[in-house]
């Protein structure tokens, strides 16, 4: 379910108590609600593979998809420069599946950026479908984590089938100016 809808905030307050009805006293106000569960995407039924595996995972500033081919704009690198801690950071990648003699399902697999002290700091879940099983199924998707950087250190992008773990990738994350590169330190 949803859950019940909050109150409506905006600095602790709610919306001002004249014009109720126009659009100048509600500006800037957000609906929150409590509780509930996203639904899932799909049909909901998920399928599981030991042999589904990851064969790329890469950062990039950009990714784009075009049907059977796959873009990426400066990517590759090993870490990223915040400049203050509690600094929101957007990490965005690629991943390539392997899905060669899977079955035919939908199927569901999780990526996470994960912090220095194991904490799972954000996460997406796509799901995809195998309508026809067959030798070689490569499937490609890109990712976008929303973060906030708590603590600076080595992270880890990880990409999950289940409970298993397929692919970790490292990631330094340092006090820096934003979108400049510098080496770490040996």
């Amino acid at each position: 379910g949803a859950g019940q809808l909050g109150p409506w905030r905006r600095n602790g307050r709610g919306p001002p108590r004249t014009e109720p009805n126009s659009r100048a006293a509600w500006r800037g106000f957000a609906r929150t609600a409590r509780g509930g569960e996203g639904a899932r995407a799909g049909s909901g039924v998920r399928s599981t593979s030991s042999t589904l595996a990851v064969s790329a995972l890469v950062l990039a500033n950009s990714v784009e998809l075009h049907g059977p081919y796959f873009c990426i704009l400066s990517g590759g690198f090993s870490h990223y420069n915040v400049l203050n801690l509690n600094d929101r950071l957007t990490i965005v990648g690629l991943a390539v599946l392997e899905a060669g003699a899977v079955q035919e399902g939908e199927y569901g697999i999780a990526v996470h950026a994960v912090t220095p002290e194991g904490n799972i700091a954000g996460s997406a879940r796509p799901v995809f479908k195998i309508t026809r099983p067959g030798d070689i199924i490569r499937i490609r998707f890109w990712f976008n984590l929303d973060v906030q950087v708590a603590v600076y250190g080595m992270w880890a992008i990880v990409v999950q089938h289940e409970e298993r773990t397929m692919a970790e990738l490292p990631i330094a994350i340092q006090q820096g100016i934003s979108r400049q590169t510098t080496m770490l330190p040996e």
